[in-house]
């Protein structure tokens, strides 16, 4: 690239130009397959072990996606791809002990290498209940642990502070659940003693703990399920088990179908087929929707 370059009929100079440096926090992970055919629907697979994350065609077509590039999320939800060097360029991972409810607003500036924060992070929990309320408005009734479940279950939570020998300060939150289990999560961590906040620390490493205690609940009502099933289809012939066993098979029949209508194969059947099937994968889905409501039901009673 020259000093000066040609943009339409117009020509500038690079010295002219002002400098940006970015300070933009991002989620992002690197992608490490591509799944899906551009015309209907993709998944893109991440790594460290994330769930894939499924793009429109619109958005495939227009970001064109390649392995060991960057699958990126802005605060405001956007959804962005960045090939590798750029990425990497622009960006540092940021410490993971500082993603309970940022923003953009309250995003850390760096000082050599220390993280500081301008204002203290907002309560998480505004967070979780705006998803609970979408997930309510989306009808979405299969069973499942609410913030209501998680927050019932929760009998005490102990702070435990520990200082390094490098001067480290480091919190743990220690919840005790309704039954006497105790939980906790990754510490919260100072690097430099100046920059601790009680208050923000024992808010994070809270957040930290709750978040293990959830995948613990669900956890343990997928069981309660799985048990359930396995129970039915051992003969226990009672209306609850015959209720799971159809909830079970219709999901799975569901999955199938909806898995199908995004190959090749589907796309090669007469369309009049291709019609049914799809009316079909819609009546399966209403019918799901119902079977779940009244599963959760019989789970929250028993």
């Amino acid at each position: 690239m020259t000093t000066e370059q040609t943009v339409g009929e117009s020509i500038y100079s690079r010295s002219t130009l002002p400098e940006f440096k970015c300070h933009k926090r991002v989620k992002a992970a690197r992608i490490v397959e591509i799944v899906g055919h551009a015309t209907l629907s993709v998944d893109l697979y991440l790594d460290n072990g994330l769930d894939p994350i499924g793009v429109t065609p619109e958005w495939f077509g227009k970001h064109c996606p390649q392995i060991g590039g960057y699958f990126v999320l802005y605060a405001d939800g956007y959804q962005s791809y960045s090939p590798c060097g750029a990425f990497e360029e622009g960006y540092l991972k940021a410490c993971p002990m500082f993603t309970n409810g940022e923003t953009e607003a309250n995003a850390p500036t760096t000082q050599g290498n220390e993280i500081v924060w301008e204002q203290p992070l907002p309560e998480s929990r505004a967070t979780n209940s705006a998803i609970e309320q979408e997930i309510q408005a989306k009808g979405l009734t299969a069973p499942r642990v609410t913030l209501a479940d998680l927050e019932a279950n929760i009998a005490t939570v102990e702070i435990v502070k520990q200082v390094t020998i490098g001067g480290q300060v480091l919190r743990w939150a220690v919840i005790t659940t309704q039954s006497g289990f105790a939980v906790t999560g990754k510490p919260s961590c100072s690097v430099s003693p100046e920059n601790d906040n009680a208050e923000i620390g024992e808010r994070l490493a809270k957040a930290n703990a709750t978040s293990e205690l959830w995948g613990m609940m669900g956890y343990a009502l997928k069981q309660k399920l799985f048990e359930s099933i396995n129970r039915a289809q051992g003969g226990e012939d009672t209306f609850k088990t015959r209720l799971l066993t159809e909830y079970s098979q219709l999901q799975q029949r569901t999955e199938k179908l909806e898995a199908f209508i995004s190959t090749a194969a589907f796309e090669e059947l007469p369309k009049i087929d291709r019609d049914d099937l799809r009316a079909q994968l819609d009546h399966m889905k209403q019918y799901f929707k119902v079977l779940s409501q009244r599963v959760s039901r019989q789970c929250n009673n028993a």
